[in-house]
């Protein structure tokens, strides 16, 4: 919840954003890269999921199981 907490207090400085979006590139040693990026919009092919008010787009359909851990 901490995060969650978090991650809100940073979007109250950014009006236009609605969340944060979760993807991979193609980069690095083994090829791919994770990216914490914020929102504008959901894009047609992002799932969504909703965690205590704060709204997640996945953008990569390989990332089943996130857990994000500020401690």
């Amino acid at each position: 919840m901490q995060t969650v907490n978090k991650i809100k207090q940073l979007l109250k400085d950014k009006p236009e954003h609605v969340g944060l979006k979760v993807g991979v590139r193609t980069r690095g040693c083994n090829g791919l890269s994770y990216t914490l990026e914020y929102s504008k919009t959901k894009g047609d092919s992002d799932e969504e999921v909703i965690q205590d008010g704060l709204h997640c787009g996945f953008s990569f359909p390989h990332i089943l199981v996130l857990e994000l851990d500020s401690d």
